[in-house]
């Protein structure tokens, strides 16, 4: 059962509406709907607002003209129901409203339109019957273990239970990974990856699947750790390049060697005597133009430089000249041999350093026996200088030196280390990547994941195969369901469902004339409902007939095989549009009749209900009249009215006087009742107040129905006062003054304090009571529990 409107926002006139600020009684408690609600509003104050936040209930949808609206509900079942779960909704729902008639009764209002047809149960067939206990039979149930629904409810059991068994053992196995990704790699500094989770050792798990050889040894787990502990380091700059020119050294010096020169005039002791020669060679420089010898002091006669310029010839001093010169261009080489320069060891990564130093090592071999080779050049061509007369030949030395060949790998190692440089960032990443998928690989072999996700996968596989033994299980159970809903339906009548409203038409509004006819078509076998009047097809129908016809249709269509036996929260909105005050009645009699009186079973006593809750909405006061007098379950009932402001309506409890009074009759005797007593009541402070208009309104209308002629007011009076010229007097001044604050405004500044309002209210009273006390005596009745 539905208990608040907990809040509307932006459906039509209700914008902002809260049930708990605004639905309370005078002890300012909050009040919940009831089993039966009487709620009148005014034309255009929100009812069918309200019937169709209600109704959205029935179909399951919002309304479309509210799509952006919300609402909410509070209810006896629990949870929740708004306007985000209405397919939720939890009970049956039938509405009455103008949504109802323009979805079922478009003809009353569009010609091309139709009555869509109901049904009703109809009489026995037992061929049918059987037939239909053939298939509930197949159907089974649950509780007498047997047919389709409990073959079905076996499966599901131990779909369930295969369910959870994988649930757990994928729990279990997802508990490890989480853990292990949670701890060991997340929180290891080494990996650097604070987001790692189960989702990304997973991905890890089927990467290492790929890549079999995932685990690493204790060797490359160590080189690629030391490898994360490297930072950056500078670009080498390396540009060194040593040729092997030995060879062209070597044949250079090998001619010069070999070369033969004969002296012009040969001096022997010369000849024989090299140091000497040398020495004597020398010397010709020094004495070059001088007549005597500085060593001996001899004269250097024209015979003398004849004899050593014979034996110095120009073809000596050429040879000597191009040994010094080949000397020269050796002993350069050497030096620049030396001198070349290498980057030193710790400017390489760790990773590169032991190569660098092994071609480093082989590299400075390499260049100390060049040089030396060189040297071996060096000195036979300054034996041959020494010796220039006597050529030589040139010993066998090695000259297949790889100097270049050394030098390009190590500038290929410094290629490597520079290119390190700038990759180093992702290479890093990249043994991390490594490192990282060895663990894991590790892990998975030890906590044996291969075997337990095969298995998983196994389970998993038979899930799926008893799903789909579900499927087909529940398949044939709806076949078969739709089979007994296809012969249920041979069974209903929809030619009963019209005569149900006929039956309305007639006893409840002595309608003969007006029917509702169902008709099948030959062709499609479709049953259509249509209205007639005197056999024939009624158009133009009056809006009064059209609302009879209308909630006739209603009423019966609450007895539909849809409908029938079911729990209902029933909506009426404002049932008696265009009708008559005797139609009215009528209408009142039908709700009480087929809804609202209860029901007391002959051997329990106990009384039951229609309906589960019943709402009844009115803009019409001789309707809310009937509606005072419905059936109500005791205590559990309430009035409420929807009142219109500027912008907006709001919901709120009935006063009391428009819920306990019949009439406004009524109500003005209680106000001047209390007037009367006023010790009784005298926190009713807006009853003297109001004294005047009361007073006035109420004998204007008691004296029109006592003396139903031509005569003034004040005569009425008079005839009613008895002639009591006083009491009229009284009463008109007390009328007048107190009814107009014109040329007295001061009097509205000041307390109410006339001491003549208590004294005429009972002078009044006693005067009704003694000309007429039948009437007394009712309208006191009427006010008793006030």
């Amino acid at each position: 059962m539905l208990t608040k409107f907990r809040h509307i926002k932006n459906f039509a006139v209700f914008k902002e509406w809260d049930w708990d600020t605004s639905i309370r009684d005078k002890g300012n408690n909050i009040v919940s709907l009831k089993k039966l609600n009487i709620i009148y509003g005014r034309n255009y104050s929100g009812k069918t607002s309200l019937s169709r936040i209600i109704r959205s209930l029935e179909t399951g949808v919002k309304h479309p003209k509210y799509l952006n609206s919300s609402y909410e509900f509070s209810h006896t079942n629990g949870g929740s129901l708004s306007d985000k779960n209405l397919s939720a909704c939890p009970y049956t729902v039938r509405v009455y409203n103008k949504d109802f008639l323009d979805e079922n009764l478009k003809w009353l209002s569009n010609p091309d339109g139709s009555i869509k047809p109901f049904t009703i149960l109809g009489e026995k067939n037992i061929e049918i019957e059987n037939e239909i206990a053939k298939n509930e039979k197949m159907l089974g149930s649950i509780k007498e273990k047997m047919g389709l629904h409990w073959d079905s409810f076996c499966k599901a059991s131990e779909h369930r239970e295969l369910e959870d068994k994988v649930q757990r053992k994928k729990r279990e196995l997802d508990d490890k990974l989480r853990e292990k990704a949670n701890t060991d790699i997340k929180q290891n500094p080494i990996y650097r990856n604070i987001n790692y989770n189960i989702g990304t050792i997973k991905s890890d798990i089927a990467t290492i699947g790929i890549d079999k050889a995932s685990i690493l040894s204790a060797e490359q787990k160590s080189e690629l750790t030391l490898s994360l502990t490297e930072e950056s380091k500078g670009i080498i700059d390396f540009q060194l390049s040593i040729d092997n020119k030995l060879p062209i050294y070597r044949n250079a010096a090998a001619d010069l060697l070999r070369r033969t020169i004969n002296p012009t005039h040969i001096t022997q002791e010369l000849l024989e005597d090299p140091l000497l020669e040398e020495w004597v060679r020398n010397g010709l420089a020094h004495h070059k133009h001088k007549e005597s010898c500085h060593f001996c002091g001899n004269n250097l006669t024209a015979q003398v430089w004849e004899k050593l310029n014979g034996h110095f010839n120009k073809d000596s001093e050429n040879l000597r000249d191009l040994i010094d010169n080949l000397i020269v261009s050796i002993r350069d080489e050497q030096k620049r041999a030396r001198e070349f320069s290498l980057p030193n060891d710790a400017g390489f990564y760790s990773s590169l350093q032991e190569k660098f130093r092994d071609i480093k090592s082989r590299l400075t071999e390499e260049v100390k026996q060049y040089i030396k080779a060189l040297e071996i050049l060096i000195t036979e061509l300054e034996s041959r200088k020494s010796d220039i007369y006597k050529n030589r030949c040139l010993p066998d030395i090695r000259q297949d030196y790889k100097i270049s060949a050394t030098i390009q790998e190590i500038k290929g190692v410094v290629k490597a280390h520079n290119f390190k440089t700038s990759s180093l960032s992702s290479d890093q990443d990249q043994a991390r990547r490594i490192l990282r998928l060895s663990e894991v690989a590790t892990f998975t072999r030890d906590i044996d994941y291969s075997n337990k996700s095969h298995e998983i996968d196994r389970l998993s596989g038979e899930l799926r195969q008893l799903k789909i033994a579900i499927e087909n299980l529940n398949e044939k159970s709806a076949e078969t369901l739709g089979k007994i809903s296809e012969l249920h339906n041979q069974l209903q009548d929809e030619h009963k469902g019209a005569n149900l409203v006929n039956h309305y038409l007639k006893n409840h509004f002595g309608h003969e004339a007006l029917q509702l006819n169902a008709t099948e078509n030959n062709d499609s076998k479709v049953i259509t409902f249509s209205i007639t009047r005197n056999g024939e097809l009624a158009y133009n129908l009056s809006e009064g007939e059209c609302s009879l016809v209308a909630f006739c249709y209603f009423i019966a269509k609450l007895q539909d095989t849809n409908t029938v036996g079911k729990e209902l929260i029933i909506w009426i909105d404002d049932p008696i549009s265009s009708l008559d005050s005797n139609h009215i009645y009528f209408i009142f009699s039908l709700i009480e009749n087929t809804i609202a009186k209860p029901i007391k079973e002959p051997t329990t006593s106990v009384t039951t209900y229609r309906y589960n809750q019943l709402f009844i909405s009115t803009h019409n006061l001789d309707f809310l009249k009937y509606l005072k007098r419905i059936s109500k379950p005791k205590n559990d009932n309430e009035f409420f009215t929807i009142e219109r402001g500027a912008g907006s309506s709001k919901i709120k409890l009935m006063p009391r006087y428009l819920k306990r009074f019949v009439t406004e009759f009524n109500y003005l005797f209680s106000q001047i009742h209390k007037c009367a007593n006023p010790d009784a009541e005298l926190e009713d402070h807006d009853a003297f107040y109001n004294f005047g208009n009361n007073l006035r309104k109420f004998l204007e209308a008691y004296l029109f129905y006592k003396y139903p002629n031509n005569k003034s007011n004040d005569e009425k009076l008079l005839l009613f006062f008895g002639g009591n010229d006083l009491h009229t007097d009284l009463t008109n001044r007390i009328n007048n003054e107190l009814s107009h604050l014109e040329e007295i405004f001061d009097r509205s500044m000041r307390p109410m304090e006339v001491p003549e309002i208590p004294k005429l209210a009972k002078f009044v009273l006693e005067t009704i009571q003694q000309k007429d006390p039948d009437q007394y005596s009712a309208l006191l009745e009427s006010i008793r529990d006030i």
